[in-house]
């Protein structure tokens, strides 16, 4: 019995010394130049295939135009012995497509390439790809479908490419987008980014509603409307999101929204080294002991912290927004310094992008404690966009770091009448009249 073992052990390890040897010498005999007759001769000394025969298959893959049919069978050949190859099932799928072979057997190979590894991306978008190269749109929806489900990431490229032949962008995503919010979401990222407003929109209706404003898919479709000049759109959107807005007044001007909300209603916070941008509680009061009728109760005031480092090029926070009607308007607001330590000072910048404004307010001094500042203008064509900014300009001065504190709080754009010459909202005679600011 011991001795029938013995034999037996020295027969496994003789074999697996032979199966070793055959892999060795069949590897080091592949023919990178003609892999169909390597193949050819693994099949007939290692009928198993082996690792010789996956490398003559890899081959194979990138040389099989030689001869389509020979490639055919070998790689069948192949697939018996190691079905779980994705490449091998997509190059037989090629060659179906190059063969003419029948739409059922293309589909089929695409369908064992993709069950390999199901949930490899990567593998459905190759299908979707040798779908397309072949000319079968529908196949190539179904994978282009399937690899966007399996990562949303592929989402955008997949909208990219079925938009060759899918024009309508209701078509469009009921064929290659699933139905998911994140998908949507991405989809959503895809239109602003490629700038297709009415895909944008079809996405929009699909979307669950009410929004959240600080959603990002809201903040980019409104992004793209209003890049797109669809400032209807826009404020129709914001006046859902926030019910203290009113056309043509600066969006969040009383800075009572989440802060993850500020750029759904266009403001741009993205500050640079040596300043750090916050909301903050503190709020100015006037003699009637509130900022105005129209302030929301969770109104607060916007901050920048400078912190002494920096010789500071600012151009931020901004907000850009739109007018609708022509008119005489204000833009009023207040603020407050503490302790700023340059004499180039924190401003704002205003300007209409077709009218003729272009003012500067400066801030009063270094140290001063909440002041109103506003200034009238005239607005001559419907849809107007005015641009509000902080600006401050580097200097060559001994003084050029800048430290301290600035507040901004309740901006409003109120309309006026033709024969008002007061502020509507604001009953303050320190309010500077518009010759008094510095333009």
């Amino acid at each position: 019995m011991v001795l029938t073992v013995r034999v037996l052990v020295v027969l496994a390890g003789l074999a697996a010394i032979g199966i070793a040897v055959s892999e060795y010498r069949l590897l080091r005999a592949v023919d990178r130049s003609d892999p169909a007759s390597s193949l050819e001769q693994i099949k007939a000394w290692q009928p198993w295939g082996g690792l010789a025969s996956l490398h003559a298959s890899r081959i194979l893959s990138l040389r099989w135009r030689s001869d389509p049919h020979q490639a055919e069978q070998l790689l069948s050949w192949q697939l018996q012995r190691y079905p779980i190859d994705p490449q091998g099932w997509l190059v037989r799928s090629t060659v179906a497509f190059q063969t003419d072979a029948p739409v059922e057997q293309r589909a089929a190979h695409l369908k064992a390439a993709a069950a390999t590894q199901p949930h490899n991306r990567a593998v459905r978008w190759q299908a979707a790809m040798t779908s397309l190269r072949a000319g079968d749109t529908d196949l190539t929806e179904q994978h282009l479908k399937l690899a966007a489900r399996g990562d949303r990431r592929y989402t955008s490229r997949a909208l990219f490419m079925a938009q060759r032949w899918i024009n309508s962008p209701d078509e469009l995503l009921d064929r290659i987008v699933p139905s998911t919010e994140e998908h949507l979401t991405a989809a959503m990222r895809h239109a602003r980014d490629t700038e297709q407003l009415e895909l944008a929109e079809a996405i929009w209706q699909r979307l669950e509603q009410p929004r959240e404003p600080w959603d990002r898919v809201v903040s980019d479709y409104l992004e793209l409307a209003f890049g797109a000049g669809d400032h209807e759109r826009v404020m129709s959107v914001w006046a859902e999101l926030d019910p203290a807005y009113r056309r043509g007044n600066v969006p969040a001007g009383s800075f009572h929204l989440p802060w993850d909300a500020m750029s759904t209603f266009g403001w741009r916070v993205r500050m640079p080294e040596g300043v750090r941008v916050e909301l903050d509680e503190e709020l100015p009061v006037t003699e009637q002991g509130t900022l105005s009728s129209a302030a929301p109760p969770e109104a607060r005031s916007l901050r920048l912290d400078f912190d002494g480092n920096e010789n500071l090029r600012l151009r931020h926070p901004v907000v850009q927004f739109p007018i609708p009607e022509t008119g005489q308007y204000r833009l009023q607001g207040w603020w407050r310094g503490e302790h700023l330590t340059t004499r180039s000072l924190p401003r704002l910048d205003i300007g209409l992008r077709h009218g003729s404004l272009r003012e500067r307010v400066q801030t009063p001094r270094g140290h001063f404690d909440w002041q109103p500042f506003q200034i009238d203008f005239e607005v001559g064509v419907n849809n107007e966009i005015m641009t509000l900014r902080v600006v401050r300009e580097q200097t060559d001065a001994f003084d050029r770091y800048i430290a301290g504190r600035l507040w901004l709080s309740h901006l409003e754009v109120v309309e006026l009448e033709s024969t008002d010459t007061g502020p509507m909202s604001i009953h303050d005679e320190s309010v500077p009249a518009a010759s008094e600011i510095h333009r």
